[in-house]
């Protein structure tokens, strides 16, 4: 996927980086007129960096959107598991992995892609950065304080799991919380 996204706006700025560059030194060696060369190769390459401006803020929308979709699975996966765990205590665990997975949005599968973007110079939350900032580095959508309130709550469930048991008060207590973390608003 990654190909895909990337090699049609390289394709698109080369093809046109060839065509402004030649066409005005073209219109110079025609003795046409350096300013009016320099206003269409200007043009041009203003053309191109607003499309990959467009480009780049689609892409982080899209990061949201993928992000969100990810909480949300974990979220139905772990209540889907406290449904079960009223008749089989071992969905227990299934449901804490679930909810570590939604805190850390979305567990050990996403955190290489997330250390590979910040490795590439892009954080979500750039402008959220230091020992106040609202979310650690890397993530998109949920912030440290529902991060903590989330894995605070799969610990819980583990112990319940180990407990080998856990009451109908105890998955509704946990149901319930689970459904009231909420990520960062949309486009926040």
């Amino acid at each position: 996927m990654r190909s895909t996204i990337r090699v049609p706006i390289a394709i698109l700025i080369a093809a046109v980086v060839a065509i402004v560059a030649p066409v005005a030194a073209s219109m110079i060696q025609k003795g046409g007129d350096p300013a009016q060369a320099h206003d269409v190769a200007r043009h041009g390459l203003v053309t191109i960096y607003g499309s990959l401006a467009d480009s780049i803020l689609a892409n982080k929308r899209c990061e949201e959107d993928v992000v969100r979709a990810i909480l949300e699975m974990e979220r139905g996966l772990a209540l889907g598991a406290l449904d079960r765990a009223a008749t089989n205590p071992a969905a227990l665990a299934e449901a804490a992995e679930h909810i570590a997975s939604f805190s850390t949005e979305g567990g050990a599968t996403v955190e290489p892609i997330r250390n590979r973007l910040l490795a590439g110079g892009h954080h979500h939350n750039a402008d959220d950065t230091g020992p106040d900032a609202m979310y650690d580095s890397g993530y998109v959508v949920v912030d440290r304080k529902t991060k903590r309130m989330a894995l605070d709550l799969s610990k819980e469930c583990a112990q319940l799991a180990q407990a080998g048991a856990a009451s109908a008060d105890e998955i509704a207590k946990i149901r319930r919380e689970l459904a009231s973390l909420a990520p960062a608003p949309k486009g926040k």
